[in-house]
């Protein structure tokens, strides 16, 4: 798998298997495929899972691991974001999904930091 995770997130995935992970996460394997290369961001509540999954094979993944990318994959994450609000013309407001300036920002909501719920 190529992508841009933490290192340790990218061996877990492997090892598990894509197919096997992306249906006890409850998602088709093309979404941690577009994950992995830091088209999308993970949802919290996937995220949870991975973490949950993880550890029931004996793998510890915190939050900052599983939302780490590297450099490159910050820098895709980024422009895909502002390919799509660029594309976007309704409004998103009302729509009960969190959106963010920045893969920083996304990251200390993740955190806990966010003063909004999802």
């Amino acid at each position: 798998m190529n992508h841009h995770l933490h290192r340790k997130v990218g061996n877990f995935i492997q090892n598990f298997g894509v197919e096997a992970l992306a249906a006890r996460i409850g998602v088709h394997s093309s979404a941690l495929y577009h994950w992995a290369g830091a088209r999308v961001q993970l949802r919290q509540e996937h995220a949870q899972s991975l973490q949950s999954i993880a550890s029931e094979q004996g793998v510890r993944l915190s939050l900052d691991e599983i939302y780490f990318l590297d450099d490159e994959g910050r820098a895709k994450l980024q422009s895909a974001r502002e390919r799509r609000k660029m594309g976007r013309t309704a409004s998103s407001e009302g729509n009960g999904r969190e959106s963010f300036g920045s893969v920083d920002d996304a990251l200390d909501f993740a955190r806990g930091s966010g003063s909004r719920l999802l």
